[in-house]
C-alpha cells in the first residue's frame, strides 16, 4: 500500500507600487516667478495647482546651491562677497520650512494636497523671510530656487510632473552708525552722547570713552569743538586747555567749529562688534583761573565713504 502525500506551494509576489500614472495633466498654474523685498519685506506668495484625474501630490523647493534649508541665502551679484539670509517657510510665524527632498521626510515639510476624480485646481501659499544681517556689504543681492511638483508621496513613490523658478532680490544700502561708550564697553546704538564730568579741575587729570562705529561701505570720522579746543567758562571770558586723544593720537581742534577734523577713515565693512578708537581727553596746564563751571562741546560726524 502506497501513502500519497502531494505538497502544494503557494506563494504571492506583489507587484511594485508605482506612482499613478493617470496624472499626467498634474500642472503648476499662475506661479510668480520674482520677488522682491523692496516692494514687500514679508511676503504671502500664492500660486496654483491643477489637474485632469485624481491624484495625490507635493511641492519641493531647493536650497538653491546651498547644504541645507537652514543655510539659504541671498548673494550680491557685483563686487565680492555678501550674503543675506533667507527661510522659505510654510506658514507666516516661520515655525515650518519649505523643504526638498531629501530634507523633506513627510507631508509637514512640502506643499501637498490631493484631487479627487475629476480632477481640479487649488491654491497653496509660502512665506518667504529675510533673515538679520546687521551690517551685510551694500548693494544688490539675489537667489533663484526651483520648485518641484509630483504626483505621489513624500514617503513614497513620486513622479516629477511640473517644475519652475522663482528669484527673489533684495537691495542693502549704505549703512553706518556711530556709539559713544565707556572705555571698554561694547556697542550701543542708542549710545550717540556721553558727558565727561571731571569734577574739581586740575592739570593733567585724564578721562576716557570709546568710539564705536559699524559701517558696510566704507567710513569717515569727522570731529569739530564748538569751542575750538577750549573749555570755555560758563559765565565769563575765560578758559581752559585741554587735549583730546583718539587711538592714542592728539586731535588739533583749532579752527574745527567751521571745519571738522577728520580724524579716520577706511573702507569696506566693520567687524561684528565694530571699529573700536579709545579716546582720552586730558586737562591741560593753567595758572590761577576763574572758578567756576567749564565746558565744551564735541560734535563727531561718521559717513560712508564708498
Amino acid at each position: 500500500m502506497k501513502n500519497l502525500f502531494y505538497l502544494t506551494l503557494l506563494g504571492f509576489l506583489a507587484a511594485p507600487q508605482f506612482a499613478r500614472a493617470d496624472c499626467k495633466s498634474l500642472r503648476l498654474r499662475n506661479f510668480d516667478g520674482f520677488h522682491d523685498f523692496r516692494q514687500e519685506p514679508r511676503p504671502t506668495i500664492e500660486f496654483g495647482v491643477r489637474a485632469e484625474d485624481d491624484c495625490r501630490y507635493f511641492a519641493t523647493v531647493d536650497n538653491a546651491g546651498a547644504s541645507s534649508y537652514q543655510t539659504r541665502v541671498l548673494r550680491r551679484y557685483f563686487g565680492f562677497g555678501g550674503e543675506l539670509p533667507i527661510s522659505i517657510c510654510l506658514d507666516a510665524a516661520c515655525t515650518r520650512h519649505w523643504k526638498q527632498i531629501p530634507e523633506a521626510a513627510a507631508n509637514a515639510d512640502v506643499l501637498s494636497g490631493a484631487f479627487g476624480n475629476s480632477g481640479g485646481e487649488t491654491s497653496l501659499r509660502y512665506y518667504p523671510r529675510l533673515g538679520t544681517n546687521e551690517y551685510p556689504p551694500y548693494g544688490d543681492y539675489d537667489a533663484s530656487f526651483t520648485v518641484r511638483l509630483y504626483e505621489g508621496a513624500v514617503d513614497g513613490s513620486r513622479v516629477l510632473r511640473d517644475i519652475d523658478t522663482v528669484r527673489f532680490s533684495a537691495r542693502v544700502e549704505k549703512r553706518i552708525d556711530v556709539s559713544l561708550v565707556s572705555t571698554g564697553f561694547p556697542f550701543d546704538s542708542t549710545a550717540t552722547s556721553k558727558t565727561l564730568d571731571f569734577g574739581i579741575l586740575s592739570a593733567g587729570k585724564e578721562m576716557g570713552f570709546d568710539v564705536l562705529v559699524k559701517y558696510n561701505a566704507g567710513y569717515r570720522l569727522r570731529l569739530s569743538s564748538e569751542n575750538n579746543g577750549v573749555m570755555k567758562h560758563t559765565g565769563a571770558e575765560a578758559t581752559l586747555p585741554y587735549t583730546l586723544y583718539l587711538n592714542n593720537s592728539p586731535v588739533a581742534l583749532s579752527g574745527s567749529r567751521g571745519a571738522p577734523v577728520e580724524v579716520s577713515q577706511g573702507s569696506g565693512l566693520s567687524a561684528a562688534a565694530g571699529l573700536r578708537f579709545p579716546g582720552r581727553v586730558r586737562i591741560g596746564s593753567f595758572g590761577t583761573a576763574r572758578a567756576g563751571t567749564y565746558e565744551d562741546r564735541l560734535t563727531l560726524t561718521v559717513s560712508t565713504n564708498e
